[in-house]
């Protein structure tokens, strides 16, 4: 499915857009041309490819695109971090004008797959395949982790609040039916009051300077996590979240019942924040939870119930659990947040 629908978008790129695909390097550039194309890779490769493609429009009579298709796995607003953070290299650090640099939405295929096009200059691209991509439920938009040590120290995406807040409000602004949801875990560093004053200058801002209504926008505060975290969310109107509760506990409700539902297989347990308690030991605790095994809820429970007895860490919850399904797969990831209490002296 996913060839089918880079051969349609590229087929529509050449035929509709730019009039022909049968332009040669080196002669007079009157169609347009695949650069290159590659798929998730490490940072340094991706920016020699992007180096290569500066070079190319070096020749002002082209401008360049970027057409990108989402993995299924990848979080729309992370998506657009990174596509836009590769036009933010081609412009600050090879001085490439943002506006020869378009950007194209293929939407959402198996893998991550990005494409490099050279076209003549004045050409227009299609609209974005997946511009107004449907919320019939409860959806994850973005999550962005912030702080030292827990970001990227060598990567090309946009790694700023104001960032995922902007790709956010356009979400939002695109669809006028649809409700946001932001949702800031402290960290076990910091105090609750700085979490709570970047929910409240995240919701302002996309207010202010992108002109959502406030009565669209939901802000609260999620469960302490090793790193601070903004998390945005994305739902129908008709979303009604029970008193109490909060659109991350409401969606890891869903998908736990989906997964005990349909059986689904447990692929990859991983815990994080421990730094020193040894990953065999809370391993050991989580007995009734092993990979290979079918998930159950009840398995969860028990899980939970046991590494909970130990005194060396904080109560872990049903909140404190992300849970991944890779539906295609039928498996599920899960993702357990530690929070380890102070040694003594």
């Amino acid at each position: 499915m996913r060839t089918l629908r880079i051969s349609a978008v590229a087929f529509f790129l050449c035929t509709i857009v730019f009039a022909s695909c049968f332009a040669v390097r080196g002669q007079e550039p009157t169609s347009a041309t695949r650069f290159e194309v590659f798929e998730d890779m490490k940072t340094d490769d991706i920016e020699a490819r992007l180096d290569l493609f500066a070079h190319q429009l070096k020749d002002l009579r082209v401008n360049g695109f970027i057409l990108a298709y989402r993995g299924e796995d990848q979080l729309p607003g992370s998506f657009f971090r990174n596509i836009y953070g590769y036009r933010d290299y081609l412009v600050n650090m090879r001085q490439i004008e943002s506006d020869r640099i378009g950007i194209i939405d293929g939407g959402a295929g198996e893998r991550r797959v990005t494409e490099l096009w050279l076209v003549p200059k004045g050409a227009k691209p299609l609209p974005s395949a997946a511009a107004n991509f449907p919320i019939n439920d409860l959806v994850q938009f973005d999550g962005l982790p912030l702080g030292v040590g827990c970001v990227g120290e060598h990567t090309l995406e946009l790694q700023e609040p104001r960032d995922a807040i902007r790709f956010f409000a356009g979400a939002l602004s695109s669809r006028p039916t649809a409700k946001g949801f932001i949702i800031v875990h402290p960290s076990t560093r910091r105090s609750l009051n700085e979490a709570q004053k970047l929910a409240r200058s995240s919701k302002q801002l996309v207010v202010k300077e992108y002109g959502v209504a406030a009565e669209r926008i939901v802000t609260s505060l999620g469960s302490s996590r090793p790193c601070r975290e903004i998390d945005f969310w994305l739902a129908p109107s008709s979303l009604m979240v029970p008193k109490n509760s909060n659109v991350e506990l409401l969606s890891q409700s869903q998908l736990i019942s989906e997964a005990e539902k349909n059986k689904y297989t447990i692929r990859r347990l991983e815990l994080i924040g421990n730094e020193h308690i040894r990953d065999q030991v809370l391993r050991r605790r989580l007995w009734a939870l092993q990979e290979g095994e079918i998930f159950t809820s009840a398995v969860l429970r028990k899980g939970l119930a046991s590494l909970n007895r130990a005194g060396d860490i904080k109560a872990v919850y049903l909140a404190d659990v992300d849970v991944r399904l890779d539906r295609r797969e039928k498996t599920a990831d899960l993702l357990i947040m530690i929070n380890e209490r102070r040694r003594q002296p």
